[in-house]
Formats: C-alpha cells, structure tokens, sequence
C-alpha cells in the first residue's frame, strides 16, 4: 500500500478539550437543533432542485417549493447525512469551525484562505454553512448549530482526522485524473489506482463504493454505468466526440499518485513571468487598475484549471475589469494564451499536452 501521511488536523480550541465541545448526548437530539437556512428559505423550485441533486439527495416523487424545502431539512438534521457531508469538506475547514463557529479571512492563514475560500462559497451557496457579509462587504462564515455538534462528536474520535482527509484526497486524485482523460471505465481506473499501489483486491468494492458516494458538489465527474465521466460530456454524443478526437493519440501515462494530483496545474510552474502574465499586468497598470499582488497569477491559473481552458475567459475577465484593448493586443494575448496552453493536459489529447506530444514524436524518430 502506498503510505500517505493523513495528520491529524483536529485539535481543540486553546483552553478546552475536544471532549468539551460536545453537547449532544445523542445523535436523536439533532433535529432540536434545527434552524432555517437562508440560503434555502430564499430559494424558488428550481434552486432547491439543483441544491438536493448537489447534496445527493433523492427528489423522486417530490414537487413544489414547500416539499422539496421539507426534504433539503430532513436530510441535513438526519444525523448520518451530515456526517457523510462533513466527512468530505476540506479538513482546513472542519478545523477552523472546531476552532471557532465563525471566521473570516483575518481569523486564517493567506495560504490557507486561498485554498478554502472557493469550497467555503460553494457551501454557503448550498446551505451547508451560513455567511454574512458586513458594510464593508467582509463576508463571515458560520456554522450552524447541527454542523457544530456533529463535526464535534466525529472530531473526538481519533479516527476521524484520517477518513476526512483520506475521502478528501480520493476526491482530489479521482477529479484530477477524470480532468485528464475525460472518460474512464471502472475497469481501467481501479487498475489505475492497483498500479499506483493504492489498494488491494480486498478493498476495491470498498473503494468503489465510496468513489460512488462523494457528493455531487465536489465532484468533477459522472457515471454512465460503466465509464465515470467528466461532467464537461455529460451527453452520448459529447463522450464518442471525445473518443473519437482521443483516437489519434496514446493515451498519457500517469505514473505516481503526485503525478496525477498535480498535473492539472501543468500550467502553474509557467506563469510567473511568462508573456502574458507580464502584458495583464501592463494593462492594469495603464487603466490605473488597483488589485492584489497575485491577481494576475491567481486570475491565469484559474483560467487554466479546467479541461479544455478558452482565451474566451481572459477576454471576459478584461471585461469584467472595463479594460479595453485594441485588435492587435487581443492577438498578442491569443497569442501568449497559446504560449501557454502548449503544457495543458487536456481530455482531446488523451491526456496529453503537446508538449508530451511532441517530446513522444521525438523519441519515436
């Protein structure tokens, strides 16, 4: 088995033990506890529909705004609902409501913020958490109260620590090879993860099935039956356009667990410095445009971390900004998007980038 150093990333509050925090006796009192959640309250038909598929949760048989709220807060305070969900959140997450029931970004480490802020707005948007913004637009993450007491009761386990970051890491590694080839059969991923030393015969329905149950919201991926596939070709069509563009191509060999986390931020080590970083900066710069230090870094990878990236996206985000350019800066940034894109692994190339392609072109001469 491959070892994979899971630390224990739950730790009470200075002065209190993590025996301390919890208050419930039972898990039958959960449902007290209940609370209304803006976020759902506020939500028409369709809003609440897309919210329960999100969160795996059943809508046969369900119509109209009043049932389908009915159903989202039955699943929440049904307690091992919410210790399914609480066990695939980032583990930085869990830790920080153990710590304390609200935070924002001050209570946090930049680095930490950085990485967590997009799932925290997910949550929030789901109603998982709630989040309040103040006047001057600084939002504050909260738990509610069920969230709180379930995610003690699990925290004081010491097992727990290991399963949150063990189901978060196979949510990791399983979006991050599907945003590699686009399609896998069952078959061919678990002889993936049999050659990355992974599992054993013993434990592959075990993993399968938690493979199956990682809740919709943080997946990349589906499951026609016999291939998951990436969200992005979610229809028949859309697959055999896939496979048949992937035809002319070996596919890309992942070698190593890392290899496989990291190779949707092929693009990453590239940025610092390349041409286009350096020329959005020039345009911020001349539209008098105050932003971070990292916005142009952190603005190029995002437009890179998705299957197939698009020049679309930069040009959107120029609008965004009210920055406009004239026709032949537009082709200098296509072209340094380019520039760029050559070290993305994409689906089409069969997980290829054209940098491999060619450096594969080569040892075959």
């Amino acid at each position: 088995m491959t070892k994979i150093d899971f630390n224990k990333p739950f730790t009470p509050p200075k002065g209190l033990n993590i025996v301390d925090l919890k208050q419930l006796k039972n898990d039958e009192e959960l449902p007290t506890l209940k609370t209304e959640h803006s976020v759902i309250e506020a939500a028409n038909e369709q809003q609440i529909l897309t919210i329960l598929t999100l969160l795996n949760i059943p809508t046969k048989n369900l119509s109209g705004t009043n049932q389908l709220k009915n159903k989202f807060y039955e699943a929440y305070y049904n307690p091992q609902f919410l210790k399914w969900l609480i066990s695939f959140i980032d583990p930085r997450i869990n830790q920080a409501f153990i710590d304390s029931t609200y935070f924002s970004r001050n209570d946090l480490l930049p680095q930490i913020w950085v990485h967590i802020q997009p799932t925290l707005n997910t949550l929030s948007q789901l109603g998982i958490i709630f989040f309040h913004k103040d006047s001057n637009n600084q939002v504050t993450y909260e738990a509610p109260p069920a969230y709180t007491e379930i995610l003690a009761t699990l925290a004081s386990k010491d097992s727990f620590g290991a399963v949150n970051h063990y189901n978060v890491f196979i949510t990791d590694l399983i979006n991050s090879i599907l945003n590699t080839y686009g399609l896998m059969s069952q078959t061919s991923l678990i002889q993936l993860l049999h050659d990355f030393k992974l599992i054993k015969n013993s434990s592959e329905e075990k993993l399968l099935q938690l493979i199956h149950a990682i809740p919709n919201f943080s997946r990349l991926f589906g499951f026609d039956g016999e291939n998951f596939v990436l969200k992005r070709y979610n229809s028949e069509e859309k697959r055999q356009k896939l496979l048949e563009q992937q035809k002319p191509f070996p596919r890309f060999k992942l070698e190593s667990i890392k290899e496989a986390l990291q190779i949707q931020y092929s693009v990453t080590e590239h940025i610092a410095d390349s041409k286009l970083e350096n020329e959005l900066k020039r345009l911020l710069t001349v539209a008098k445009k105050e932003v971070g230090p990292n916005f142009v870094f952190v603005s190029i990878n995002e437009l890179f971390n998705v299957p197939y990236p698009l020049d679309n996206a930069l040009f959107k985000l120029l609008d965004q900004l009210n920055i406009s350019i004239e026709p032949e800066t537009k082709e200098q940034l296509q072209r340094y998007f380019r520039e760029l894109m050559v070290y993305k692994h994409i689906p089409e190339l069969n997980g290829h980038s054209l940098i491999t392609l060619r450096a594969l072109k080569k040892t075959k001469k």
